[in-house]
């Protein structure tokens, strides 16, 4: 995932990936726009993710930075 997200932000990224498989139920297969809480906390998850890895290959962009990873 990067060294940014080894380094400084592990701990963060683990725990919004626990939020999206918790997010992940059977009634999602049949509802999976159901307003419960565990589809809430799988849609903020997915939002924070986004965030933080846009935040970091904007970075990567702008310094012009490659690393052999997935980003």
């Amino acid at each position: 995932m990067g060294e940014e997200v080894r380094n400084k932000l592990f701990d963060d990224v683990l725990a919004l990936f626990h939020d999206l498989d918790s997010g992940m139920l059977p009634i999602s297969v049949i509802f999976p726009y159901l307003r419960i809480p565990s589809h809430r906390r799988d849609d903020q998850a997915c939002k924070k993710l986004a965030d933080i890895f846009a935040t970091i290959i904007a970075s990567r962009k702008q310094t012009g930075k490659s690393e052999n990873d997935m980003l």
